[in-house]
């Protein structure tokens, strides 16, 4: 007679090197907790939470003091997380705000907890987007008719715009430093004995002349896949969505491609290894591009404030300070105008110029 199963729960798996590791146990199924054998509290916490997550959700007459934040999690991770268009990040966003906020109820969601969420967090933007999630899946569980009233979550204020982007002179540096360059942080060169990245040089004018996101870049492809978007090398245009994903609020229209880079994209492509991505390490797609990108950023003498981003913040202000109308650079990156506008106008040439011209030919008339 099988024996009956015990549910899921702890147990204590050794390692080669001769720690251990609490593990969770389902039937077949094996969970790390991530804690060590001395972090009991910490495993417990962890199977708890196991539980809440896999347990069927429960919200009774959906008031909000009897419904647990858990439930209204695992309803949201069922029903709408999968459609998004990143569902992977989605999932660690809801890892983290289920490891705080698990055990509480939709009642305790108030300022003076968001607030300590927020504390204890990176950042106050990571701190942000995870309490927009929280509050998305409240709002789903409440227009699902599983929650008694809407709950509001108070979210940090937004950080400020970024305004780093680079000169022409610090581009060029960072594309040399992908091909082995090494510079000073003054601009004069070191010598050429870095490593060679030559991914992150694909990386870098992709960004540059499409203003295109980190994780859209790594998607692309030589040709038309389910995967993310491809370069069209025959009608040079860039469409940075694959056929068929979702749309979301970061939006990645088509755009033409410079004749600068669809010559860089033509000989890639003609390559004996070329694959189907473009940016490509060993073969192999990347997930993001961080190590390398920290190792050429040095090599080029620039600060760390240069992140993958700045690439679109820079195509987005090299438009501004080339005299782009705000309406067809917010096409070509995706933006509205209004965006463009608030961020990225002060960089056009005639921004404000009406307001000056009329000022100083007033001063000119009183004479």
């Amino acid at each position: 007679m099988p024996r009956a199963s015990r549910g899921p729960h702890l147990y204590i798996k050794r390692r080669d090197d001769g720690g251990a590791l609490w593990y969770i146990r389902d039937g077949d199924k094996r969970t790390s907790t991530g804690c060590s054998q001395s972090d009991v509290v910490g495993a417990r916490a962890a199977l708890e939470r196991y539980l809440a997550r896999t347990a069927k959700p429960r919200f009774g007459d959906g008031d909000p003091h009897n419904v647990g934040i858990a439930a209204v999690i695992a309803l949201y991770a069922q029903d709408r997380a999968p459609k998004v268009a990143r569902p992977h990040e989605v999932a660690r966003r809801l890892g983290a705000i289920e490891t705080y906020f698990g055990g509480m109820t939709v009642a305790e969601v108030t300022p003076s907890t968001c607030e300590a969420y927020a504390r204890q967090r990176v950042s106050p933007a990571a701190a942000r987007r995870e309490l927009e999630d929280l509050q998305a899946a409240l709002n789903h569980a409440w227009r699902s008719r599983k929650l008694a009233v809407p709950v509001p979550v108070a979210l940090p204020p937004k950080s400020p715009a970024r305004e780093r982007w680079l000169t022409r002179d610090e581009a060029a540096r960072l594309i040399a430093a992908a091909c082995g360059w090494r510079f000073d942080t003054d601009g004069s060169v070191l010598d050429r004995a870095g490593p060679r990245n030559p991914h992150v040089a694909r990386f870098v004018l992709l960004g540059l002349y499409t203003g295109t996101r980190h994780d859209a870049i790594l998607s692309l492809g030589f040709r038309a896949h389910v995967g993310g978007g491809w370069a069209d090398l025959d009608r040079g245009l860039l469409y940075r969505r694959a056929a068929g994903e979702v749309e979301t609020n970061k939006r990645r229209p088509p755009a033409p491609l410079t004749p600068r880079l669809m010559a860089h994209l033509r000989r890639w492509a003609a390559m004996p290894m070329a694959g189907l991505y473009i940016v490509t390490y060993d073969g192999s797609r990347l997930e993001r591009m961080k190590r390398a990108w920290g190792t050429v950023r040095a090599n080029a003498g620039l600060d760390d404030a240069v992140t993958p981003h700045v690439l679109r913040h820079t195509c987005a202000t090299w438009l501004m300070q080339e005299g782009v109308g705000m309406f067809e650079a917010g096409r070509f990156l995706g933006m509205t105008a209004q965006m463009v506008e608030k961020v990225y106008g002060h960089h056009h040439p005639e921004f404000l110029r009406g307001a000056a011209a009329a000022l100083g030919h007033r001063k000119a008339h009183r004479q």
